[in-house]
């Protein structure tokens, strides 16, 4: 079915050359930023550690100093396919970061190719595919990730990768549980909070096989079970090997960048008060380096609070270089306990809606001062961000008007995704503006979708 008044025969010609330019565009586009902002520090000190570990025959580990060796680990900060993807990109090129960041670069126009196509399979609208395909090759959100040593990029390619199938699935009427299954299985494996993904695609299903009453029918809880079951699979195998090497099983959200476990108590008591990205920056410390801590004064609920707080802060700092103390977490966890049974149900509200417009902030209104990420006002990026929120917004009243059931679809599985990531960081005091870069793909698209449909009502009254 042609959904766009451009699908006319000559738009029926495999679309090979506009393939081509989006894909050129894309890799140009992440390349410049490969050139002027390559970055190789934070999170990447683990995934370095591991990636050489698995280059050099040790297996998923870190390398320890005491005793020196290696020991079995999750994977780094997320489940081991970017260092070991990392690792194969060594192995063929040598311990190059270059390498690393070209490859990701490269698989980043693949996947922007691959969503421009299943655009393209469910409008046959050049046009369509045309919009979609290069503001996905040029976005500022997107390709500014190509030179960071960082999950980012491959998190935003997966991601289009299983928009592309949602897609498809649109096109073809039913949920193809097995390729979004298999899309999702990756994405998760690239970055653990790929698996909200699995929010849009049972939505997906819910929408392509609904029955008019507006229950879900059996064939789309059959697809989505399946589609479960496929992420699922890979993870448990995971799970069984950590096991078997003596290490616990699943995920923790406290790994530090020497792939240690940092302080549960400490980040307890952090996340009853922390509601800015700046906050959240300074309360925190690489591995054992805890003379970089420094807290808000807005964290006290009392002065005998802030007494007990700075005492435990001088006894920790004088053991700078080792594990954080077992009896000073403890103490922050009698705190954090202490500090959130204080807080009245006004203050709990004021708190979630601050950390709400910290996370999100700089898409809604990019000129705003008080976001507390240490910047005054916005930046390219920053109006990007802007451009395509609301850009999406008014597609998708564009497309509730016109009734288009496209656009409809792609509104609704983009919704319940910026809403399912957003919910998910806030409950984490997730507060970092690269959590949310995989809205660009939905939102992009989206908007692309409304620019397209209404160059073809303008084109077709013309003639």
């Amino acid at each position: 079915m042609a959904f766009f008044a451009d699908a006319s025969s000559s738009s029926r010609r495999s679309p090979l050359l506009l393939l081509a330019v989006i894909f050129s565009t894309a890799l140009a586009a992440r390349l410049l930023f490969v050139w002027i902002a390559p970055y190789d520090s934070g999170d990447w000190v683990l995934y370095r550690n591991v990636a050489g570990n698995i280059l050099h025959g040790c297996g998923v580990a870190v390398t320890i100093a005491e005793p020196p060796g290696c020991a079995p680990h999750f994977g780094g900060n997320q489940l081991p396919l970017y260092p070991a993807l990392a690792a194969a990109i060594w192995w063929v090129f040598g311990e190059s970061n270059l390498a690393i960041q070209i490859v990701q670069s490269f698989l980043a126009a693949v996947a922007t190719c691959w969503l421009s196509w299943a655009v393209w399979r469910v409008t046959r609208s050049p046009m369509a595919m045309a919009v979609v395909g290069l503001l996905q090759a040029v976005s500022l959100v997107q390709a500014y990730w190509a030179g960071n040593l960082l999950t980012e990029m491959l998190a935003i390619a997966s991601t289009q990768w299983v928009l592309a199938e949602l897609l498809l699935s649109y096109g073809a009427g039913r949920l193809r549980a097995l390729p979004v299954g298999i899309a999702l299985a990756v994405a998760t494996w690239v970055r653990l909070d790929g698996i909200l993904m699995v929010v849009p695609a049972a939505a997906a299903a819910w929408y392509l096989h609904r029955r008019p009453s507006g229950i879900p029918a059996w064939p789309g809880i059959r697809a989505i079970l399946l589609v479960t079951v496929i992420i699922a699979l890979p993870c448990m195998a995971w799970a069984l090997r950590n096991k078997a090497v003596g290490i616990y099983p699943f995920p923790q959200s406290t790994v530090l960048t020497d792939g240690t476990y940092g302080p549960t108590g400490y980040y307890a008591w952090a996340g009853t008060w922390v509601t800015t990205q700046d906050q959240r920056e300074t309360m925190g410390f690489a591995a054992r380096h805890y003379e970089r801590i420094a807290v808000d004064p807005i964290a006290y609920r009392s002065p005998a609070e802030r007494v007990e707080v700075e005492a435990l802060l001088r006894r920790l700092r004088e053991a700078n270089g080792q594990p954080f103390p077992a009896d000073i977490d403890a103490a922050f966890g009698r705190l954090a306990r202490q500090h959130e049974a204080a807080l009245t149900v006004t203050e709990r509200r004021q708190r979630a809606l601050q950390r709400a417009w910290s996370l999100t902030a700089r898409w809604i209104w990019p000129w705003t001062s008080d976001v507390g990420d240490g910047r005054k006002g916005g930046s390219p990026t920053d109006y990007d961000r802007f451009f395509i929120v609301w850009g999406a917004v008014m597609a998708a009243v564009y497309g509730l008007v016109r009734r288009n059931r496209l656009i409809g679809f792609v509104s609704l599985i983009a919704a319940v995704f910026v809403l399912a990531r957003t919910l998910f960081f806030l409950r984490l005091i997730g507060i970092e503006g690269r959590y949310l870069v995989e809205f660009a793909p939905f939102l992009e698209t989206l908007l692309g979708l409304g620019i397209a449909t209404g160059l073809a009502r303008f084109t077709t009254r013309q003639v």
